[in-house]
Order: C-alpha cells, then structure tokens, then sequence
C-alpha cells in the first residue's frame, strides 16, 4: 500500500469534521541510525497517534495509520470504508482468548467505558487533617547523641531556604500561625503524633520532636497559603545570621584581571547592576525561551498488539517476516512457534508448575481478568504468582490460535528480580530468552518477539517506554505493589487514568502483603483474588535484649547455633544497607570457623555485578554452609530456594528529603511490619523454617503495618518533568490523583525550581530544555549542567562526575578516614568530586588491559569495581542521550585533565559544578568545623578534605560548594569540593552589597570589591543564552560565534584557582589536612567499635604495642554480645531465644548469655556445662573462667590468651599481648 494515500486519505476524512490534523515529528531517541518520531492529534479526539521511522515522512504516516486504526476501534469509522485491509486490525481489540466451545469464555468483555474515576482537586479541607499531622522521631533507636551535635542539628534543621515562594512563613512563625488560624475557625490545634514513619501526609523528618512537629506546622501553613486560606506573612522576617562569627571569605582578583573582566563585560554588551547602591547585584537574563503553547493534559494512549507495531522497541515493524503481514498471518506464524516448543517441552518442568498452589485458581483468575479491567491478586508467598500468572495469560491465548493478540508486560521493582524471572519463565517454556519471553532493565535489554509474548521490566523502564504510549500492550501486570516507591506511585496514576479511558486494557496489580480495601477503591472496587501459598511453617523468634545496634556476635551465635541443630539449608540475613553487609562480611572472613571452607559468605545488593548476584541462587558443596548478606533486595519477587534460615535486622535504609531546610536524611529505620512478614516468608519455601527477629515483640507490634510512600518523602522535581513529557496535565492536578497525595507546597516547590532552570515556562509549560532533562535519568540541576558542559567542550569530565552522582563513592574505606591512596586523587584541587573524575579515568585506563588487571588494581587500590563498572554504564548512556538529541561527538570527546597543575577545563569544570550544586556552600572553620546555611555542620568524615586532625588546619580558599547536607548523628556536608569566591559569586542566586560589603546567600560576606562582584553576576546572566543556544541548536556548540566564545573564555578564566590569590601555600594546605597520613600508613585504622553490650560485649581498651595496639575485649566484667539480661528470650526470662508465646527457643533451655560474663549459656549450661560454654565451669570450650580450656584465660592460659600467665602467646606478668601491659593478645581477665 502507499503510506502517502493512507495520510491523505485521513486528512479528506477529517476535512469533512473541519478538523485539521497536526503532526509533531521531532528526532527519536535510537542508537546507530538516527529516526523520527512523529505525534499526531487531531481536535475533539483524546487520542495521540505515534509514528515511528527512519525518515520524517515515513513517520508521518505510520502516525496517520495508527489513528486510522484508533477510529476504527471507537466504531468512528468502519473497517470496510478503510481502503488498506491488508493491516489486519480488527474491530474487537481486547481478546478473551478463547473460542466459544471453551466454558466460562461466553461472557463478553466489557463494551462501555468505565465510569470516570471521582474528580480530585488540588486542594483539601483542614477538616481532613482530623486535628493531627505526622512526624518521624527515630530517638527510639539511637543512643543518646552527644548534646553539642543535637544542639547543632536542631539549629540546622530550622533553616529556611524557600519562604519566598511560601508568603513567607518560615519554621519560625508557622506554628503560631497555625493556633491563629485554628482560632478563627473554631478549630482546635493539631496536635502532634509522633512515630518512628507515620502515614500522614504533613508529615516531616528530623532529630528531634520539637523539631518535627515545627517542620510539620510549617507545611500545613504553606499548604493554607496556597489555597487562599490565609495571607502572606507581614511581619519582620529574621534574616539568616550565622551561629559562628567568621571574617568575610578572602577573595578580590588583582587590577589586572579586573580591568580584563570589566573591558570583556562591556564589549558583550552585558548589562551591570548598579554596585554604588546597596541592593541586589544579580541581573535577570534577558534571553528566555519563547512561551510554549499549552499543551491539554490527557491520559497516556492505548491500543491492543497491532501487526505494524513492536511494543518492546516502541517503533513501527520496517524489517521482517512481520513487516506486511495482517494479524491473522502473525496468529498463525505463533502457533507454529508453539506447536515445536510443545513438542520439545520439559514434562517434569510442567508436573513442577501444577503442584503451585496458584495453579488451583488458574480458572478464576483468568475469568476474573477476562471480565474486568482491573483485577487484584493478593498472592501469599510461595504461591507462583510472579511466574505463573503471565504465562496462563499467553497460554490461553495460545490456545485460542490468538497468540499475536497478547502481549504482557510485567513491573518488577528491581533489576535482579526482573532478569531473573525471565530466565526462570523462559526455562519453564523450554526457551531461550528473547523468544517468547524476555527482559528490560537499565543498561541491559533482551526483547522477546514483537507478538505473543512475556516482556519483564523495572517499573522505570516502563515509564521511559509511556513516552511512546501503552500501545501494542494487552495486560500489564504490576508485582509488589505494596512496596509504593515513587515510580509505582506514579504508574499507578497512569494506570487508573487508562482504565478510565480505556476499559478494554487488563491490568493486575499482585502482592503478597497488599492492602486489597485501598487498591480496589482506588480503582473503583476492582475484585480482589487471594491465593494461597505453598510454605511450610516458619517459627518466629523475637530478641529480648538492646536491640538498637546490629550485633556482630548475635549473629555470629546464631550461625554456631542453626549449625548446631544439623538442619540442612541456608541461612539468608537482611541487613540495611552495603556498610553493615560489608562491615559483617569481612568479620565473619575473619572468624576462624566461618571464614573456613564449612561457609560460603555472599553478599545480595544491587550494586555488585549481576554475575556476582547469581551466586546466591547456587547451591553450595555438601556440608557447606550458605549465608546470604542481602539488603530488602531478598525481600520479594526472588527466590532462594534453599533458604530455610532468616536473621532479620528488621531494619532498612531509608532517604528522606525535607525541603524547606534542603536536608537530607540517610536513616537506618525500622522496617514496616509487612516487610518483616514478607522476609519471614523467605525462610521454609522447601522444609520447615526459623525466623530470628532483632528486636523485641513489643517493638514489633509497634511498627507501622505498611512503609512510608517514597512520593511523601523525596523530591518531585523529576517526576514532574516525566508528568510534563508525558503531556498529563497540570503537575498539582496529576499528583492530587495519586494514592497518597504530596504536599502542595513540596509539589509548588518542584514546579518553581524548575522555572529557575528554565525547563518550564512562566505558564509551567515544558521548555525545549525541559525535553531533555526529562529525558536524562538525573536531578534536573545536573542535567543541565551537562549542557553546558557540552557547551564548553568538557561534556566528557562533565558526564562522569554526573554518572558518578548515582552511585555510592566507589572508594572502600575500612578506617575513619580517607587513606592516602584514595586522597591522592583529589590532587592539589581539595576536591571529593575531582577524586571521582580521576579515580575513572585511571580506572578506564587500567581496564582496556584486561579484566584480570582490572581486578587485581581495584583490589589494590581498595576500589569497588561494580560500582565503577554502574558508572561506566551510566555514562555511556547519558553521553547517548546527548548524541540522540543531536550534541556532536567532537563536545564529549575525552580530554586529559590534571589535578595538579593550572588547567582551565578543570576550571570550567568546578564552575559548572557550582551552579549545578547552588546553594549548596559551606564555609571551613578549623578542623572538620564548617558552616553551612549559617548553622554549624562538618566535614563528611569519608571526604578527601577532611583532616585527620582536628586543629590548624588550612585549604587554599575557605569556602567549598558540596553534593547534598545529610543529617546523620551531625549534620554534615558530603562530597565537597574547594571554591574560589569568584566562583562562588558566579554560581550564587543571590548576590547583595550593603554598606560596600559584597554578601552571597545572605550569610557569607566576602571580602571583594562590590565591582568586581557586579561583573561577575552580570557573566552568569549570559550563560542562559548559550544554553538556549546550544539547545536550539546543538550543532553549535562546536561553532559558537565570537561573543559566545568570549563569554566562555573569560567565564573559564576567572574560575582559575590562580585568578584569587590563596592565603596560603599548596604545601601548607596538604601538611595541614593530610599531615596524620603517615602515621595512619603505619598504624593501621583505629580499632573497631564493632558492638557493645551493657557494661560488656566487643570492646576497645587499652592494651597492646605499647598500650597502643588493637584491642578488643570479649566478655570483660559485663555482659557479652548485647547487655544485661543475655541474649535472646522470652519476656522475663534471663537469656535464649523465645517465640511469642511462653516457651523457650529452639533448644528447651534458653539459648544465650549469663549475665556475669561472655559466655554462651542456659542457667546451667550453654552446649552443656556449668555456667559455660560448651561444657566448662565459667569457661569457654570447658575451661573454668576462660576460653578454650584455660582458667580465666583463653586457649588455655591462667587469665590469659595462647597459653601465659595473664599474657599472651606465653608472655608473663601483668600484661601480655606483645609484652602490652594489659593488652592485645591476651589482656587480664580474657583479653584477645
């Protein structure tokens, strides 16, 4: 057919309505070939047809066929007016699959389309709030932090950043205002609730109740000033004023460079604010984006599998068997495909799938989704939901000869659960991947055929693929919806806006845990199926003892202990985050029995390569023990089936951002009691299981039943971006559909930043540059740093730092601070970013000789190789998205830099960091001592820059811009790098002189001339035209005109270290900071505090090399392993694990430590002896009061270790270890 005639012969169609069509066709994003993609709408149809092809005509019209096909699915037009029949599409798109001999198929699918879901505004009554609001308080499982550290977190948690946008109310005066406003309305105040993650929407994060509730008032009120409830704030607002008096940061450039700056402002034609009067230095660009034209917001389109689309590529079929074939060809060619792989099936693989428990509910489940547009399958673990389900869903099509009508997408959660269900499913149809079944996951992609297929994917992946429409899709099933991350969240509102539009789409959302009441409301009483699981019992055990720190010994008893019981299986153990899997990995590496060949120790995290991830899948040798160190990663969808052992930190890491004070807070949190309940379920999935919680029961019944939604506590920049790409609508009116709404103001708070960076418009519509940020998988800010790092011929240094920024620090720092080794890569420029650059370039380096050597480097240098590896990849695919929008090559060509010596593009590139990092300055003090905000705050301790002293310590210049300001026990400011104050004023948003004195932020003075600092400004004011320009334009960015270049030059050129002249010398500078590095090459990392019990447990103290050496006390005069009372029990009893209910733990006797010692023991005998362990009185391993036989002494020795008299390795005296008084190697009373 002529795909001319197919657009001209829909142009005369709609002539006839008087509606013109409108074609959008801009670059699509591809490798290799560049393509087009082509949007058309048409006024009056809620419908946006895509065309997909190498050349713009081509693309044009697939998009006309595509909306032919849409109107002849709406009954608009019938399928015998429309000349080209050879497309195959047929008037009923949503397939029963089944023919009409088939019971229970004789129902029809719904015809009409759904009821519209209830109309949500953005706005909601105080009433709503029922008097309450919540907060986080984590004080339950921390000890007490040192007063001056709190004093100083709850001073940093009351900056105010954003009161501008708010009317003004800061963490001041909202509280007061809220009991006014309360009063008005004869409404009692609020009160606070406080618990450790509450589910109400005002909620906030911080150190401290009082300062939680405050952050929580805030929000309300910015909240009721956006709704027209109350005005502005009128009254004196308290400037911000530093809590450490500092003299105004050095930094004037000599007459010289003035003078050049000056003559180059003015022959750009660049306009200077007025520096003779107090006031405002900053000057607004001049050059903008033109206003877009609004875009309507809609609902993402949809369309059944079609002969002429590929779903999983998201393009039109231009090659192939397929590529002219109708659906009834595609139908027929499928079923041929299945009658071999029937022929060639695995008869004990399909015995293995009957016996799920799932596979009882086939019919129903199949009925339900048949004859409903959503369905909910609360599936227990074990069931075979995950596998089982998408593949009844193709097989009954397969069935019914329609297999080229079903195609199922399939969310997981995580990358590893993804891939490795589809390798499980495609083994199930006796397959490799990429026939019938396949995957898409970051980086990686193994598409299964275009029709009658199986396609799992993270549920990123999926909102990437939405840009294109859900079209080609015919079920979309979403697995552990329960876990409500921000992308989920979002999918969620997509889904529902779908099923409105669309009710011949089918999609399932399963969990084992879910909340069925809310999921069926919120999609308008959808049925609930619930299946059961197939797992044997899992005795549940609950620790009685301090269960605020994750105890090394606990866990290492309870692995002497599970051996003991000779009950074959693995032992999975949760853990929060890569320090506590790591921290506990190499303890256990050193213990002499579990570091042995009877253990096989593997780590579960995200971040190791995916070869290194599948170990755990593999059984061990017979007699071989398999302990799994995971994160929640192990929490669902996998499955380690011979697990029948879990210890649960019952913790998990958790981010949550709070926006008025721009704080960010890594905390290691409780976990929800659903999350507990789901890794308990990992245990007993092939025999009976044991589950060992770390925390009491009364700490269990106090948990949430369900997590915190990611969207109430992180950022929304990005996911606003996504909803304007997607053209939803207005952000507030998308995001007051979603399950649980945000905050308005955090949401007025995303749309305003990003009108600062000019990715939307004043009338909040998306701006060219909008497009590509929202393309790029970063924080906006860094997008656009990319830009203009393309723009000043650093693109390459600029996307590695930017790739970086995803990951973890690759550097694996055992000590407290950063050695040597990894400190040198920060070079003369003080920089933790700089380090990043050049640690991947040598990196890069090194691995072009082979993985070999790649290894054995990163094994030297105490690098972490997967996480270099992550960002190579991300790189590489940031630098893809840059080509695919038209950035050349010649812009992201490597170039060498070096960090010690004077080189503009590190300049430049420090420059650009800065404005992507505003406002993030801190200024240094002494010592780690910094302030940020004008509060007190420190040095990250793992940063290149902090100094292992803690006085007279002295960097080139004083202030430092840094990634993000955590708040952990301080608030502390993490990757930062040294800043001249001409960059500073550069990257500032606001720049003030009063009284001759130059002020940036507000808080920090800075001893330049109001002049010099004038020009500056007026600099940055440019660099938004040559964003546009490039944007625009990429091509140019290697052919800017002579202004622009200049604009470059000097902006390049002020940046130089050099340009401000340091108070002090390099080498002053590196002896200050680094000066303890010798000392720390020669004494090793300070000893670990690995875990302490009241009065006992692990322990430092003095012993040693010269009272100097590592020590680690074992017992001592208190309690070992976790404090008075001994280990696991029941509720008032003395020690030993318990469950529940009154009884003991596994053993009849309690199974722990006796309160005057670090002994294993049972009020009469641990493994059997009198107030010992393993047999001895008060011994270890039958000695009387020691270890391994000895009378108070450990291996035998009299109050010693290795055999001496109250020494070590037979050392005599009061002392030991190496001739230590009292140390090391076989300290008084027990010492190692």
């Amino acid at each position: 057919m002529s795909e001319l005639n197919v657009k001209a012969w829909l142009y005369a169609w709609l002539q006839k309505k008087k509606v013109q069509p409108n074609y959008d066709i801009r670059p699509a994003p591809g490798r290799g070939r560049s393509r087009f993609k082509c949007e058309l709408r048409a006024t009056g149809f809620a419908y946006v047809a895509v065309g997909n092809a190498a050349s713009k005509k081509d693309s044009q019209s697939h998009a006309a066929f595509d909306f032919c096909q849409y109107l002849i699915r709406e009954g608009q037009i019938l399928q015998s007016e429309f000349p080209y029949s050879n497309a195959g599409v047929t008037p009923e798109p949503a397939p029963t699959f089944a023919d009409d001999d088939t019971p229970g198929f004789k129902v029809p699918l719904p015809g009409g389309k759904a009821l519209p879901h209830a109309k949500l505004g953005t706005t909601r009554q105080m009433a709503e709030h029922n008097g309450s609001f919540g907060g986080y308080d984590y004080q339950n499982r921390q000890q007490s932090l040192e007063q001056r550290n709190a004093d100083q977190t709850y001073s940093a948690e009351g900056v105010d950043l954003t009161a501008k946008i708010h009317g003004g109310w800061t963490i001041e005066n909202g509280r007061k205002k809220l009991n006014e406003y309360c009063q008005e309305i004869r409404m009692q105040p609020p009160q606070a609730i406080f618990r450790a993650v509450g589910p109400d929407n005002n909620q906030e994060s911080a150190s401290t109740k009082k300062s939680a509730e405050r952050s929580a008032s805030l929000s309300i009120v910015r909240q009721l000033f956006h709704l027209g409830a109350i005005p502005a704030y009128t009254g004196e607002t308290t400037k911000k004023k530093s809590e450490t008096e500092f003299d105004p940061v050095h930094g004037d450039f000599d007459d010289v460079l003035a003078a050049e700056l000056k003559a180059a402002v003015q022959e750009l034609g660049i306009n200077v604010a007025d520096y003779t009067k107090d006031g405002l230095l900053n000057v607004e660009s001049m050059v903008k984006f033109e206003e877009q034209e609004p875009v309507p917001g809609g609902c993402i389109p949809w369309c059944p599998p079609m002969p002429s689309w590929n779903p999983w590529t998201g393009s039109n079929i231009e090659e192939g068997p397929y590529v002219s074939a109708t659906m009834e060809d595609i139908n027929a060619d499928i079923d041929g495909q299945e009658q071999i792989r029937i022929s060639q099936i695995d008869h004990a693989i399909e015995e293995t799938r009957k016996n799920l428990p799932i596979f009882q509910a086939r019919q129903q489940l199949l009925d339900t989704i048949n004859n409903n547009t959503v369905t909910i399958v609360k599936g227990a673990t074990g069931s075979g939901k995950t596998t089982q389900l998408p593949q009844y869903i193709l097989e009954q099509a397969l069935e019914a000869k329609r297999g080229g009508e079903c195609n199922v997408i399939v969310t997981q959660p995580r990358k590893i659960s993804a891939v490795s269900i589809a390798d499980r499913i495609s083994k199930e149809r006796s397959e490799e991947q990429g026939q019938s079944c396949g995957y898409s996951v970051r980086f990686e992609s193994v598409f299964p055929r275009s029709h009658g297929s199986i396609m799992l994917c993270t549920v990123g992946v999926l909102l990437r693929k939405l840009e294109s429409g859900l079209r080609g899709v015919s079920h979309v099933v979403v697995d552990e919806i329960h876990e409500r991350d921000l992308n989920s969240d979002f999918l969620l509102v997509v889904l529902r806006d779908i099923y409105a539009e669309f009710p011949n789409v089918r999609i399932i959302l399963m969990s084992a845990t879910i909340d069925t009441t809310a999921f069926s409301e919120y999609f308008g009483n959808a049925p609930v199926v619930e299946v059961t699981g197939r797992t044997f019992p899992v005795t549940q055990y609950f620790l009685e003892m301090n269960e605020a720190l994750i105890d090394f010994g606990v866990v290492e008893q309870l692995l002497s202990y599970i051996k003991s019981l000779n009950v074959p299986g693995a032992v999975l153990v949760f853990l929060p985050g890569w320090a506590s899997i790591s921290g506990l990995m190499k303890h256990l590496h050193n213990h002499h029995i579990f570091g042995g060949p009877g253990y096989r120790i593997l780590p579960l995290h995200s971040q190791i390569p995916r070869e290194d991830q599948y170990q755990v899948f593999v059984r061990p040798s017979e007699g071989v023990v398999k302990v799994i160190l995971s994160t929640n990663i192990a929490e669902t969808s996998i499955t380690i089936d011979d697990v029948s052992f879990v210890i649960d930190s019952c913790k998990v890491k958790m981010k949550m951002f709070t926006s008025h004070n721009n704080m960010t807070n890594y905390a290691t949190v409780w976990a929800s009691q659903a999350n507990i309940e789901q890794r308990k379920g990992r245990a007993g999935r092939v025999q009976e299981g044991f589950c060992f919680n770390l925390i009491t029961k009364e700490r269990y019944d106090r948990l949430d039943e369900q997590t915190t939604p990611e969207i109430l506590r992180t950022p929304l920049h990005s996911i606003a971006l996504t909803i304007k790409l997607l053209r939803l609508g207005s952000i507030g009116d998308f995001l007051s559909k979603a399950l649980e709404v945000p905050s308005l103001d955090v949401v007025i708070e995303a749309e305003h930043t990003l009108k600062e960076l000019n990715a939307l418009d004043k009338n909040s519509e998306m701006t060219p540059l909008g497009r590509i940020l929202a393309r790029l998988p970063l924080e906006p800010r860094l997008g656009k740093m990319l830009i203009l790092g393309a723009a000043f011929g650093i693109g390459d240094c600029m996307t590695t730092i930017a790739a970086a920024s995803c990951f973890n620090e690759p550097f694996q720092i055992e000590a407290k601070r950063m050695p040597g080794k990894h400190r040198q890569y920060a070079g003369d420029r003080f920089s933790d970013h700089v380090a990043l650059l050049c640690v991947f370039d040598d990196w890069n380096r090194i691995r072009e000789g082979g993985p070999d050597r790649e290894q054995s480097w990163c094994e030297n240098k105490d690098i972490n190789m997967s996480t270099m590896r992550c960002i190579w990849e991300a790189k590489r695919q940031l630098m893809e998205i840059l080509f695919n929008f038209g950035f050349p090559e010649e812009c992201l060509v490597p170039k060498a830099i070096s960090n010690n010596q004077d080189d503009p593009r590190l300049d430049a590139a420090i420059t650009l960091l800065a404005f992507a990092l505003a406002p993030n300055v801190a200024v240094h003090t002494d010592g780690r001592k910094v302030i940020v905000d004008g509060k007190s705050a420190l040095l990250h301790k793992h940063s290149a820059n902090c100094p292992f002293g803690s006085k007279g310590v002295i960097f080139p210049h004083q202030t430092f811009i840094f990634s993000e300001k955590v708040r952990t026990k301080a608030v502390t400011a993490r990757q930062t790098t040294n800043v001249t104050a001409a960059q500073l004023v550069l990257s500032s948003k606001s720049v003030t002189v009063s009284n001759g004195i130059v002020t940036v932020d507000e808080w920090i003075p800075i001893a330049m001339k109001p002049e010099n600092a004038a020009y500056l400004c007026a600099l940055k004011s440019e660099l938004d035209g040559i964003v546009i320009t490039s944007v625009s334009n990429p091509d140019s960015v290697i052919s800017f005109g002579s202004e622009d270049k200049m604009l470059i030059d000097v902006i390049t050129k002020v940046s130089s270290p050099l340009a401000i002249q340091s108070k002090s010398s390099l080498q002053d500078c590196h002896a200050s900071v680094r000066g303890m590095d010798r000392m720390a090459g020669l004494m090793g990392a300070p000893p670990p505090k690995q875990f302490s019990g009241n009065r006992g447990g692990f322990r430092g103290g003095s012993s040693g090399m010269n009272n100097r050496a590592i020590p680690m006390a074992m017992g001592g005069g208190g309690d070992n392993f976790g404090g008075n009372g001994g280990g696991f029990s029941s509720p008032g009893s003395d020690g030993g694990f318990s469950s529940p209910n009154r009884g003991g733990g596994i053993l009849p006797a309690n199974f722990g430590m006796d309160r005057r010692g670090g002994r294993f023991n049972q009020r009469g005998g641990g493994f059997g002896g009198n107030r010992g362990s393993f047999g001895g009185n008060r011994g270890g391993f039958g000695g009387n009061r020691g270890g391994f036989g000895g009378n108070r002494g450990g291996f035998g020795g009299n109050r010693g270790s290795f055999g001496g008299n109250r020494g070590s390795f037979g050392g005599g005296g009061r002392g030991g270890g190496f001739r230590g008084q009292r140390g090391g190697f076989g300290n008084n009373r027990g010492y190692f």
